[in-house]
């Protein structure tokens, strides 16, 4: 599902845990969110892609809704983190992101 924006510290601690809060866009009332799926692509680069499962055997509106979820993060490495966090794709295909950088201190 679409990220639409996240919030993060200014900076993080290292040996910290912080919760990241999402926005999110359910395309249908058929869409349910499910978690999401972080990897990691360097030591401190993280992508994150907010995961949905869609039921077809129900009626469903198309009505697309912006939600919010979050998920706790460790910061375990000294450096700048850099979140990319999918936001679709643009009219070629080719995958979008938010790119936000947090400092550790």
């Amino acid at each position: 599902m679409q990220i639409v924006s996240a919030e993060l510290p200014e900076s993080f601690e290292l040996n910290e845990t912080y919760e990241i809060r999402v926005r999110y866009l359910r395309p249908s009332a058929c869409v349910f969110f499910e978690g999401f799926d972080i990897t990691k692509e360097s030591t401190t680069t993280r992508n994150v892609v907010a995961i949905g499962t869609e039921f077809l055997d129900e009626p469903c509106t198309q009505a697309v809704e912006e939600l919010e979820a979050s998920f706790n993060f460790i910061c375990l490495y000294e450096g700048t983190y850099l979140f990319k966090f999918w936001n679709g794709e643009d009219e070629n295909g080719n995958q979008q992101y938010i790119e936000m950088e947090v400092p550790v201190n």
